[in-house]
């Protein structure tokens, strides 16, 4: 696998981000998805375009893990937060779960 990079007029996430993650879809193929301190999730191609906001949380992100799934694919990702929450979030970006884990960040 070799990460191509295409370098746009304008970047999409508008501060910086915190977090990455990556994923194979239905059609096995990998995806990078991003969270940034402006509050939103990226999905972007392997080649390195960006697939648009997947979704917007209403915390700082600190980190991003797939859940692992069957047959090498997974459709369930986690976000640790700094309001102390982590978030279960489905590939199309509707937030599944929020759990009230922590007093301070989850980092």
């Amino acid at each position: 696998m070799r990460l191509r990079l295409a370098q746009e007029g304008t970047h999409k996430h508008t501060s910086m981000v915190t977090a990455v993650g990556w994923s194979k879809n239905a059609n096995k193929q990998y995806e990078l998805f991003s969270c940034s301190d402006d509050k939103t999730i990226q999905k972007w191609h392997i080649e390195g375009s960006n697939e648009g906001q997947i979704s917007t949380i209403d915390a700082y992100c600190t980190n991003m893990h797939w859940v692992p799934g069957g047959k090498g694919q997974s459709d369930t990702f986690s976000l640790a937060c700094t309001d102390g929450t982590f978030r279960l979030i489905a590939r199309a970006g509707r937030e599944e779960k929020k759990v009230d884990a922590h007093r301070g960040a989850v980092i």
